[in-house]
């Protein structure tokens, strides 16, 4: 049976990215790029259709069947559209760039744990929710931990389409159902019944019930190495001998971008003083897309960058996306304990 589907991009209030109602996804004005560069959220929504609308966790402990499937078929249909390479580069991003985003939803799986702590509750993938508001465990642990999971386990399995011809077969046989976490790891030993001895190696107790981080999955890093050695180079130049070139910041996609901004921010070592030439020979201030608008303010806010402020503050005036807006705020509030001036401007 075939359906409509559509999109209605809401008022700039809204917190979300996008939300998957059934046939009618709701979304952000900040996905308008005008390039269509920020079609990932489209894609993780459309993909909700199926895990998360279709079929859907039976209780909030088990989110990460939603959300860490959604994450992982986004990302396919991401490999579809733009090459495998991306759809690594993309979930490595999602794994581990460290601290490039802050808040509740799409944040890096690192950020998630830091926040919460190593050893928390809220770090497992199927957390012990009794006694709790699931609403207060909300984080990308279930998003980008679950993901990986899958990564990891396509790659021991070593047959990618015949893992997707999995994940269609469970899809079908308990569509209009809801699940948990053992009925899908009992079809997985059903249906690759020839291969217990390979999914018998997976340290499952680690990946569903342990706190922190799980181990990394082996990823393609030819795109991440690139925004590695941008970084690098604009981190160790020195002031008077930045870099002239940037085409090759001109040339990367839109999440390589906001992830060399990042490796820059998380570095510790950028001075506010190479602001304004990073801003200009990137163009930063003219860009319409709203992932590397926020990492650049991000940045200029790290390092105590002033002209940043002003800017900073009519971005959150104007978005109301959590993603952009709660680090944002939260800069003012930790700069009550730094620099003075810095905090009277973010007021």
């Amino acid at each position: 049976m075939c359906y409509r589907y559509d999109l209605v991009v809401l008022p700039p209030t809204f917190p979300f990215g996008g939300m998957e109602n059934p046939c009618l996804t709701f979304v952000t004005p900040t996905l308008l790029a005008g390039d269509r560069s920020l079609v990932t959220v489209v894609a993780h929504e459309i993909a909700h259709s199926w895990t998360g609308n279709l079929i859907t966790n039976a209780s909030w402990e088990h989110f990460w069947l939603n959300e860490g499937f959604t994450v992982f078929l986004e990302r396919k249909i991401l490999g579809r559209l733009k090459g495998e390479l991306e759809r690594q580069f993309q979930s490595e991003y999602g794994f581990d760039v460290g601290l490039s985003c802050f808040c509740l939803f799409q944040e890096c799986l690192k950020t998630a744990v830091k926040t919460f702590g190593d050893s928390h509750e809220f770090t497992k993938l199927i957390p012990d929710l009794r006694g709790a508001d699931p609403d207060d465990a909300f984080s990308s642990v279930p998003y980008e931990k679950g993901s990986a999971f899958l990564f990891t386990i396509e790659q021991l399995l070593g047959d990618t389409v015949r893992f997707e011809n999995f994940l269609r077969a469970y899809i079908d046989k308990y569509a209009f159902q809801s699940v948990t976490t053992k009925i899908w790891k009992d079809e997985l030993y059903s249906f690759f019944s020839e291969k217990k001895a390979v999914l018998d190696k997976i340290d499952w107790n680690t990946w569903l019930f342990a706190p922190g981080m799980p181990p990394k999955p082996k990823y393609d890093s030819r795109l991440m190495e690139v925004c590695c050695a941008l970084a690098a180079e604009w981190i160790s130049a020195p002031e008077n001998n930045l870099p002239v070139s940037s085409s090759s910041f001109e040339n990367m996609s839109p999440m390589q971008k906001v992830t060399t901004l990042a490796k820059i921010r998380t570095s510790g070592k950028f001075a506010a003083e190479k602001m304004s030439a990073l801003t200009s020979h990137f163009n930063l201030e003219q860009t319409k897309n709203c992932e590397v608008r926020f990492a650049w303010l991000m940045l200029g806010l790290e390092t105590k960058w002033m002209p940043i402020v002003p800017k900073a503050l009519s971005f959150v005036l104007t978005v109301g996306r959590m993603k952009f807006c709660k680090p944002i705020y939260r800069y003012r509030i930790k700069s009550i304990d730094g620099t003075r001036a810095f905090h009277v401007a973010l007021v």
